[in-house]
């Protein structure tokens, strides 16, 4: 008897099988059958006196011939075969790896190019709220402090504005990706493109209403200060006019025009000047702004359910696959086991092409597999 395994070329050795009178592997004690009629006769592993095999068999397909022999016909006659070996464990191994397949395909195919190009979405705005954080702490660092309500409300509403949560609204996709495309990608992109806009215009507003307005006009009065000079009450009250007058520069709908910003600025600033007048009592003034509650989005229920939702999706599918490849590759192979099974498996899972198919693939095949540019 000599039975080669088709991929790996093995051997399965003779002393490995026996002929049994049924499918149950058996002793290989001889038996007898009757003459002048077929019988039907099974290979089966040899077993020991507790009924189990004696040795493992390596799983594969195994083709070759067997010689039977008996006492009609000394010489026996070859019969073809072809044997088939797998158990339960090297089938729920290639299950698995199927799975890891799935998820691996998904993971790099997916989900790692969903998140680049939702990260490359968010540096922008993570840039712009480095910028109100800058304001603020400019903002905040001025002595003797000043009130300043309207530009704190500003800057509040930009961080609302730049937020992850905020950002959804306006285009940014999900943490997740969601199982089917939206129809809507270019209208999202624009979107979020014409807030992101929005946003850094009023930034720039801001910034040169505080650097060039207020932080001026504070270092202009504290330049009178250090000479032992303190503001009369008409001089405060020019100052407090100047700084309410910027202040209010930050209260309209849209971000004011670059031009016209500067030249209210700088009438804020001239109309201090014209007001300096040799030294009088100090007033003292500057309330520090109280930090804002932020209420919760009530789209949050909503991104909760469209998180479970595509979760659900993406579950379905990664079943569907890895059932669907264990049917065709796994549960069809009644040899089920060897080496290029479990590596078919993997491939399968990952959504490349198996058997004779795999001798074609290259590395751009590959690339444009998991849409990759190369």
């Amino acid at each position: 008897m000599v039975l080669v395994e088709q991929g790996s070329k093995r051997t399965l050795a003779a002393s490995q099988l026996t002929l049994c009178q049924t499918p149950a592997p058996c002793k290989g004690e001889p038996f007898n059958l009757e003459g002048n009629g077929s019988h039907e006769v099974w290979l089966a592993p040899r077993s020991n006196k507790d009924g189990k095999a004696v040795s493992t068999l390596s799983p594969g397909k195994y083709d070759g011939a067997v010689t039977l022999s008996s006492s009609d016909k000394p010489g026996g006659e070859s019969v073809n075969v072809t044997v088939h070996v797998t158990s339960w464990c090297w089938q729920v191994t290639g299950f698995v790896l199927i799975v890891i397949g799935v998820g691996a395909a998904w993971f790099f195919t997916t989900f790692l190019r969903h998140r680049l190009g939702r990260d490359q979405m968010r540096l922008t705005a993570m840039v712009l709220r480095g910028s109100v954080d800058k304001i603020a702490r400019t903002l905040g660092a001025l002595k003797p402090a000043v009130n300043a309500p309207e530009i704190e409300a500003r800057l509040d509403k930009l961080e609302v504005a730049l937020s992850d949560q905020s950002l959804q609204s306006q285009g940014l996709p999900p943490p997740s990706p969601l199982p089917w495309s939206g129809t809507n990608a270019l209208t999202n992109a624009d979107t979020f493109k014409k807030h992101i806009e929005a946003q850094m215009s009023w930034i720039n507003a801001l910034q040169a209403i505080v650097n060039d307005g207020i932080v001026r006009l504070v270092k202009r009065r504290q330049g009178f200060e250090a000479l032992a000079a303190v503001l009369t009450a008409l001089q405060f009250t020019s100052f407090d006019n100047a700084l309410q007058a910027l202040d209010q520069l930050a209260i309209s709908p849209a971000a004011p025009d670059a031009t016209a910003l500067s030249a209210l600025i700088d009438r804020q600033l001239d109309a201090f000047e014209a007001a300096i007048a040799p030294p009088a009592a100090p007033g003292a003034r500057g309330v520090g702004a109280a930090q804002r509650a932020r209420a919760r989005s009530p789209e949050e229920t909503l991104r909760m359910r469209i998180a479970l939702d595509s979760l659900l999706a993406w579950g379905f599918i990664g079943a569907v696959t890895s059932l669907a490849g264990g049917y065709i590759l796994v549960l069809s192979n009644t040899g089920f086991g060897t080496a290029l099974d479990l590596a078919g498996c993997f491939l399968w899972g990952v959504g490349l092409p198996t058997g004779t198919l795999l001798a074609s693939t290259t590395t751009s095949s590959i690339a444009t597999t998991f849409n990759v540019t190369r």
